[in-house]
């Protein structure tokens, strides 16, 4: 794999933190990566071919029954639209820190994509945190090590901005995220139960814990851990 940077910086669409577009030699091609610009956003129809990109990827990477439903043609319409509805807010109300990495192909192609923002599941987390909501790889160009790039770009643009980045990953895929620095939260951890409580109580678990893990990285280590000023934070009140 080899990556390449352009520098044209028309392309920047994350008001905090823009990422440069760049390339990506693999076996199967060129792969270009750039932000989805904002206007772009507002564009149902591209909305529509994220959210099936999405959703077949996590259907072929989970044990999960909700993304396995994907599978079926019946099933398609419902959850695309879902995730749609979803995704609306989030772009709507961006507070800036937005970012939604795609990357295409020579044919203009969606093969991977990346989707981060302030974490704001949990009160005041989206001082200290940056979700990672979606990331996923086309099959065909999977052991190519663009997950890898994708997150390091996103973590990298972060790094001033957050302290921490908060994921939630499938099972199936703990070992990669703890390659890549992540530590795997657990009520067992005393420091931890709390936060993981909130999240997983508050309808925001999706799959956990049955087939997802939630995964964190500190990324501003003279900074508190996000998780331990949560904590202070809501028992204080």
């Amino acid at each position: 794999m080899k990556i390449q940077r352009t520098e044209n910086q028309q392309y920047f669409t994350s008001c905090l933190n823009p990422i440069k577009p760049f390339q990506v030699e693999t076996n199967l091609g060129k792969l270009n990566f750039s932000e989805v610009k904002r206007s772009q956003l507002k564009d149902a129809n591209l909305l529509d071919e994220i959210a099936d990109f999405f959703c077949t990827n996590f259907a072929s990477f989970t044990n999960d029954p909700y993304w396995l439903a994907y599978r079926n043609p019946r099933n398609k319409n419902y959850l695309r639209k879902g995730y749609v509805d979803y995704m609306r807010p989030k772009i709507k109300y961006d507070d800036g820190n937005l970012t939604m990495l795609t990357g295409r192909d020579e044919n203009g192609v969606l093969r991977a994509g990346c989707l981060s923002y302030s974490f704001d599941q949990v009160p005041h987390a989206c001082y200290t945190t940056c979700y990672i909501d979606s990331i996923a790889v086309d099959k065909k160009f999977r052991g190519f090590g663009l997950g890898k790039t994708m997150l390091e770009k996103t973590i990298d643009i972060n790094k001033n901005t957050f302290t921490d980045v908060f994921l939630k990953g499938e099972k199936k895929a703990a070992g990669f995220y703890e390659k890549m620095g992540f530590e795997k939260m657990t009520p067992e951890n005393p420091k931890q139960r709390f936060t993981v409580n909130v999240i997983a109580e508050h309808g925001d678990g999706d799959g956990y814990p049955d087939y997802v893990h939630f995964f964190t990285k500190h990324i501003q280590p003279d900074k508190p851990l996000w998780y331990e000023v949560i904590n202070k934070l809501l028992f204080r009140h």
